[in-house]
């Protein structure tokens, strides 16, 4: 993340593979540190958690039926 100060130690995709990013291409990978790599990886989380359920209609509880 911008201004850490932080040793990368883990690879990370600037563009997550679920968001249309390129599993291999050297071009969409980065370095970070661990602590921002899991910030980062929970906001990728979230949004596809957002996408997930804008996708899939609610279902109704089975005993709501």
């Amino acid at each position: 993340m911008p201004g850490c100060q932080h040793r990368a130690t883990e690879a990370d995709h600037v563009v997550p593979v679920a968001e249309g990013g390129a599993m291999y291409d050297p071009l969409n990978g980065q370095a970070a540190c661990g602590s921002c790599h899991m910030q980062k990886t929970q906001r990728e989380a979230a949004r596809g958690r957002q996408r997930r359920s804008r996708l899939r209609p609610p279902t109704p509880h089975p005993g709501l039926v």
